[in-house]
């Protein structure tokens, strides 16, 4: 029979996996008692057919395509589609579960997502991305002193290069043990490509923080996100992006002259014009994770 980690790597798209741990955490417990209900579905037949997708178990009627698990989380998947979208999903390998993890009811309630934890190890959790400097602070406050191991964030994503969300999850785990469990440190895949690599020299777009340094960065973002605006960003971007130096100085001190001061003060003190490609590349990927603080 299939263990729930099974039904997790049968999703091919995010909207299926972010479904699937929602159903798995919620606390009724209604959708693990109708996955002990299912029954192995008879060979396939004229007059007997498989779910289309798991392939396991019969389907609920002959004019439908799945078993009832899989109808569960497809229904689920459609009714969340935009939910998924503004996702991001954490694979932990800790030497002890969050407490944060640990209440899923605090979690579900505060983080909009669910959280699915195999055993005392590892978890995975759906959560929407704003909310992620928030949940990393908070474990730190709660943890931080006992808290080791490697924390994965990637974003949802649907099939790409014939790969479905069930693949990228596998992918992402067999990463867990690159790294001594001495500190707690935080893998950041920015797009679906990136957890295809294995090595670094492949794989430009994965960082590898530890976690202090990584919520400094967020807060960064945050700032950047705050002052700028996407419009400024975007005119920042092709700036330094610029190869000739006497041009670049020229752009540069008219696009100080359109910006207040706290923008003009940030970029400065940052001397973001020497910066390498990758981090800024991260910085802008960051404005995505965090929630923009509006003036007054």
């Amino acid at each position: 029979m299939l263990n729930q980690f099974d039904w997790l790597r049968r999703s091919r798209t995010g909207a299926e996996l972010v479904a699937a741990i929602q159903l798995f955490s919620e606390p009724s417990g209604n959708f693990n008692d109708l996955l002990a209900q299912q029954a192995l579905g008879a060979p396939v037949s004229a007059l007997n057919a498989l779910c289309q997708r798991c392939y396991v178990f019969p389907r609920t009627s002959p004019t439908r395509s799945f078993c009832p698990v899989c109808q569960k989380i497809v229904d689920r998947a459609r009714k969340n589609a935009n939910v998924s979208r503004s996702s991001i999903l954490i694979w932990g390998f800790v030497n002890i579960l969050p407490r944060k993890v640990q209440n899923r009811e605090y979690a579900r309630a505060r983080y909009y997502g669910g959280i699915f934890t195999p055993d005392e190890h590892h978890f995975l959790m759906a959560m929407n991305r704003r909310q992620l400097k928030l949940w990393l602070q908070d474990i730190i406050v709660y943890d931080g002193a006992s808290l080791k191991g490697l924390l994965q964030v990637f974003p949802t994503t649907a099939l790409v290069r014939d790969f479905s969300m069930g693949d990228f999850l596998c992918q992402v785990i067999s990463q867990e043990r690159m790294y001594q469990m001495d500190l707690l440190r935080v893998r950041f895949y920015t797009n679906p490509e990136a957890m295809l690599s294995h090595r670094e020299s492949e794989g430009k777009e994965i960082f590898n923080y530890e976690i202090a340094h990584f919520i400094r960065l967020l807060e960064m973002a945050e700032v950047f996100a705050s002052l700028l605006r996407p419009n400024e960003q975007q005119l920042l971007s092709e700036l330094l992006a610029l190869q000739d130096p006497q041009e670049s100085q020229f752009y540069w001190g008219r696009f100080l002259g359109q910006l207040n001061l706290k923008a003009k003060d940030m970029l400065e003190a940052w001397q973001i014009r020497r910066w390498p490609e990758n981090q800024i590349q991260l910085l802008y990927e960051l404005t995505d994770y965090v929630v923009i603080q509006t003036s007054p």
